[in-house]
Parts: structure tokens; sequence; C-alpha cells
């Protein structure tokens, strides 16, 4: 699952060459709406409750229309590198919300984690010198604001997927989505010459709607009929470092001390906040005390 997630950033900064960040979500909203919709056989089963429906159209807005917008614009303004790196502050703000909602309690590493984090982000974006007519500085910031929206839609997705299953609530999610994106996706796609485009294009399109569109998000459905929507969220960890390789081999993309050393303390932020650091030192403390 977070391998096509983590090279969807590499695919969609060469996409956003030929096209606008609204136009990329309007390709995979309009085209992955109806193929989920067919793959999850929504037509044949009954409407869900009225009550199920508003959540749908509430997860529809959250985790597929304005998270795909913000990620979009981020990308294309800051790069696929640090779109990479500021996805693994998503386990902290689906803490945070899980929190907020009292789905989790907070523990003291977990609270520290959080703010080690945040400052590893603030690096990033360059918060000591915030300047809002430096794009890179604006993409991250988009970038950290598409979090809450994906984190939203983990931890408050999971109970409609135990009720109506995990394909049905993608499938309903993708089509509230696109729907709500349509005013400003539609002049967005209509502008592009879509028969004009390269070879290489359609593939990269190909792959960001059969990749992160269709699989990534039933996979991840599917893994929160399991598990907590913070223990999914702490597997994006994984994504920085997929994606960051991927951007450095097929785009060149540079890779600056100062974006190691932020990764570096998001990463150590996150670890904290998710339990990582605490279970792995209980596990040697535990295997020393038995040897």
């Amino acid at each position: 699952m977070q391998l096509v997630f983590g090279l969807f950033p590499v695919f969609g900064d060469a996409v956003l060459h030929k096209m606008s960040p609204l136009a990329l979500v309007g390709f995979r909203m309009l085209l992955g709406a109806p193929i989920l919709l067919v793959f999850a056989g929504v037509l044949t089963r009954p409407l869900p409750a009225a009550r199920d429906l508003l959540a749908l159209a509430l997860l529809g807005l959250s985790g597929i229309a304005l998270n795909q917008i913000f990620f979009a614009e981020g990308l294309l303004r800051a790069g696929p590198v640090n779109a990479a790196i500021l996805a693994v502050i998503i386990p902290v703000s689906t803490l945070i919300i899980s929190t907020a909602f009292r789905h989790e309690r907070p523990r003291r590493a977990q609270v520290i984690g959080i703010v080690v984090a945040f400052l590893g982000a603030a690096v990033l974006v360059r918060a000591e010198r915030l300047d809002f007519s430096n794009t890179e500085t604006v993409g991250s910031l988009l970038l950290l604001c598409n979090s809450p929206f994906y984190s939203a839609y983990l931890v408050f997705s999971r109970p409609l997927i135990a009720r109506l299953g995990a394909l049905p609530v993608v499938a309903w999610a993708y089509i509230f989505g696109a729907i709500e994106a349509l005013p400003f996706t539609a002049p967005a796609v209509l502008d592009v010459a879509w028969t004009s485009l390269p070879v290489w294009a359609w593939a990269s399109l190909a792959y960001i709607l059969v990749g992160p569109t269709i699989v990534g998000f039933w996979l991840n459905a599917y893994a929160l009929k399991t598990v907590t929507a913070s223990v999914v969220a702490v597997y994006v960890l994984l994504q920085p470092v997929i994606g960051s390789f991927a951007a450095w081999v097929f785009r060149d993309s540079p890779i600056t001390v100062r974006t190691l050393l932020a990764a570096a303390v998001i990463l150590a932020g996150v670890a904290l906040a998710s339990g990582i650091i605490g279970r792995r030192a209980r596990i040697g403390f535990e295997g020393n005390r038995a040897g």
C-alpha cells in the first residue's frame, strides 16, 4: 500500500508539467469514482441510510476532494521530495484527531513526539524566515495542511467500513468527493489538450489511476477493518523513503542537508508519537533482563 502511495509524488510531479493540479485531481476523481462504483457493486446494493450518506459525503469532502486538491497544489510548488517527507505528519495529525474525538488516549511520549514532528516540519517549511512569495515554502505549507484532511478520513471512515464494507465506503467517498470538487476541477479538465499528451504522461496517469487512486485507497480501507487509524497511519513512515529515493533516481530531485535534517527530526517525532521508540526500548530491556 505504501509503495503505491510513495511513488505518487514522482509520477504526479511529472504529469504536472503537462496539466494543472486541479486537472490532475479531476482526472483521478472523474475516472476513479465510476471504476470504484462498479468494483464495489454499489449499484446492486441497498442505498446506505441517510445518516451514513451524510457521513460519506463528509468523508468525500475531507479525504478525497480537499485532501487531493491540497496535495496536488502543494506537489506542484514544493516538489516530490518535500511531498514525500511531509507525508509523515499524517500519523501525528491522525493521533491528534483520534485523541480529540476520544478514539484513543494520548501518552506523554506521544505528546512529545507530536511537538518534535512539528518542529521538523517547521525546519522543512523554513518557518524561521517564512516567505509567502517563496513558491517552495507555500507548497510545503499546502502539503502540511493536506495531512489533517487525510487523517480525518482515516479516523472517521473506520466505523463506516465496519458497517458498510471497505470497498463500498471508498467508492461512495470518491463519488461524493468527485461531485464536491467538480466546480473547481471541471474547468481545469476541459482546458487540457488530452489528445496531445505524450505517451509517458499517459503512462503516469495510468499509474496514478490504478495505483494510489484505486488500489491504494482500497488497501487502506481493508487495513482499517482490522487495526486502528493511528496504526494504519504509522506505516506512512515508509513513504518518504520510497518517494525521496524514487524522486532522486527518476526525477533528479536534489536532497539537501536541510531536507535530510528535517526528515530525521520528523521521523524521530513520529516514532515517539506512534510508540515505536518506546516499544523497542521495552523489548530491548526485557530481552536483556531475560538474558
